[in-house]
């Protein structure tokens, strides 16, 4: 059996990890010769067409494909991200979600973390404790901060080690045709798709406002008609839409709370909308269920991607 000082990767240390998935990184001190390996490994299971279990980061898929980490991958492993720092990102200072902030006594450009029994505060800019965070500057720190999350495991960076890995599946896929793929499309290659329960689906979402009337009740029906009528690539294409999951954890729908907002401020004439930090969904009022199951496929079609750093 290996030994786990010789294992390539590692649990993703995040904030509050019984929230989501567990997730796998890079250790950032494996040789770069094994990360290689690694990187040639998940090239013949490519090749070969077979799936595998392999939970590893959103982030990592990017980084196998040369490409940088979203902000929103973090926030589909890192629950605590999710709820504050995206925030953040996503709502003015001021805003009510952003109260926590009061508490801190102010943010400035540094990440803390806990290394063995030490705490270490890392400048995520030159100078970056001496940087409050403002307005003007708060999507900034949250993508230096997401960046560096991703990047840096144990107070050491893992770059080498992606970027090795990166080699390895270069060395059996040649890079023209990695380049054609999404970070989710190379997942689901080497994974294959999620499979999901429908019915659980529907036992773990709630609706605002509450169902009270026939008509409401019929909204419901058309959505999850919709649903159950899309292929399993397209449901795996709403999962993501929703919730930024590429795949369930092993308790499937188990313990998760999706949420259905039937959004009377959005025309008809928009897509649906999501709130993948709190799996909310927002649609439209809908006049058919021809128009819900259209718009709906149109739209996790077309925005299944998150932003990336600038």
């Amino acid at each position: 059996a290996g030994k786990p000082e010789e294992a390539v990767l590692c649990s993703f240390p995040a904030s509050d990890a019984s929230m989501k998935p567990c997730v796998f990184t890079f250790r950032p001190d494996v040789p770069l010769a094994a990360a290689r390996f690694f990187g040639r490994v998940i090239g013949l299971i490519v090749a070969s067409g077979v799936n595998i279990n392999l939970p590893l980061a959103p982030w990592i898929w990017s980084a196998l494909l040369g490409r940088k980490g979203a902000v929103s991958q973090l926030a589909a492993a890192d629950e605590s991200f999710a709820r504050t720092l995206m925030t953040l990102c996503t709502h003015p200072i001021t805003h009510d979600s952003n109260k926590w902030i009061e508490a801190t006594g102010g943010l400035t450009f540094v990440r803390t973390i806990v290394v063995g029994n030490d705490v270490v505060n890392i400048d995520l800019v030159p100078n970056g404790s001496t940087i409050r965070v403002t307005e003007a500057n708060r999507k900034q720190f949250v993508r230096a901060y997401a960046r560096n999350s991703m990047h840096v495991v144990d107070g050491k960076s893992c770059e080498a080690t992606m970027y090795a890995a990166r080699e390895g599946l270069c060395d059996i896929i040649p890079p023209e045709i990695l380049a054609s793929l999404s970070p989710v499309d190379l997942e689901r290659v080497v994974c294959g798709l999620p499979k999901i329960a429908v019915a659980a689906w529907k036992s773990a979402t709630i609706y605002e406002p509450k169902i009270t009337s026939a008509e409401e009740q019929r909204r419901v029906d058309w959505f999850w008609e919709a649903i159950e009528s899309f292929t399993p690539s397209d449901q795996a294409l709403v999962l993501h839409f929703w919730a930024a999951y590429t795949h369930l954890p092993h308790s499937g729908f188990e313990g998760l709370n999706f949420k259905v907002r039937f959004d009377e401020k959005l025309s008809t004439d928009h897509l649906p909308m999501a709130q993948t930090c709190f799996l909310t969904l927002r649609i439209p009022k809908y006049t058919s269920a021809e128009q819900c199951a259209t718009r709906l496929l149109h739209a996790v079609r077309t925005g299944c991607t998150g932003f990336g750093f600038a």
